[in-house]
Order: structure tokens, then C-alpha cells, then sequence
């Protein structure tokens, strides 16, 4: 079982409770659990209260951009289905916005995951480091 899998001793093991929302918000839009939990380790290490240098907040450091602009947030709102953006810092929220944003890549980068990171942390080394991390530490797990 998946949760199963995220818990397990790997050296990605996201905390006990945001396992679960991980996974949630991966499948709500189709993204690899295992890749959101490696972005939330890159980004944060797995910090709920992170706050980037540019004002990035949350486990997937999401660009205030990205909540705060009101075409952005018009946007994200409703494909979400949220009335309002109440604590980008919230694990849950701030996880399926990640994902959402990922999905949103995808789809504007054809598919590629590659491009999908790029766009978005707006770096193609960033994507690498990902992706690196990703293969590295998640060969040797089994579901």
C-alpha cells in the first residue's frame, strides 16, 4: 500500500502526518506521490513553516505569486474549488497547490516532467537536482 510505502524506512520518509495528504494531493492530480514527497524534501526538508528568501512559504514553497496576485489567485481558487487561499503555511493547502501547480506544468510542458520542474522552480538545474534525488533515493524502495 502506498501510505505504507511513504512511511517506510527510505531515506525520503516525509513526516508521519503529512504522508497521508501527500498522497491525496498527488492523486487528485495525477502526480507521482513519490516525486511530490522529493519536491517537498528539496524545497524544505520537509518543513511546513519554511519561508524562502522571495517569500516562498509552505512545504512546496509556493511563491507569493502564486496566492497573493489576484489573477493567479482567481485562477487557483477555482480549480481547487476554494472560496479563498486561507493559510498558504497550511500543510494540506499548501501540498495540493503544489500539485496542482506541478499538474498545470505538465500539461504546459507536454507531459515532460523535466519541464514541468523547470517551470516550475524556473530552473532547469533545479529539475536535475529533482530528478537526481528522486532516482537516487527511491531505486531500492519497494511498494
Amino acid at each position: 500500500m502506498l501510505i505504507e510505502f511513504l512511511l517506510a524506512q527510505c531515506p525520503l520518509e516525509p513526516p508521519v502526518g503529512y504522508a497521508g495528504m501527500v498522497i491525496e494531493a498527488a492523486e487528485e492530480f495525477n502526480i507521482n506521490p513519490r516525486l511530490l514527497n522529493t519536491v517537498v524534501v528539496q524545497e524544505t526538508r520537509c518543513s511546513h513553516t519554511a519561508v524562502g528568501s522571495q517569500g516562498e512559504v509552505g512545504l512546496v514553497q509556493l511563491h507569493p505569486g502564486i496566492w497573493t496576485h489576484p489573477y493567479n489567485w482567481n485562477w487557483l481558487s477555482s480549480e481547487l474549488g476554494w472560496e479563498r487561499f486561507e493559510d498558504a503555511l497550511d500543510p494540506f493547502q499548501n501540498l495540493r497547490a503544489g500539485a496542482w501547480l506541478l499538474d498545470v506544468n505538465r500539461k504546459l510542458s507536454g507531459g515532460d516532467i523535466h519541464g514541468s520542474l523547470t517551470r516550475y522552480n524556473g530552473s532547469s538545474a533545479y529539475a536535475d537536482a529533482v530528478l537526481e534525488r528522486f532516482d537516487l533515493y527511491w531505486e531500492d524502495c519497494e511498494l
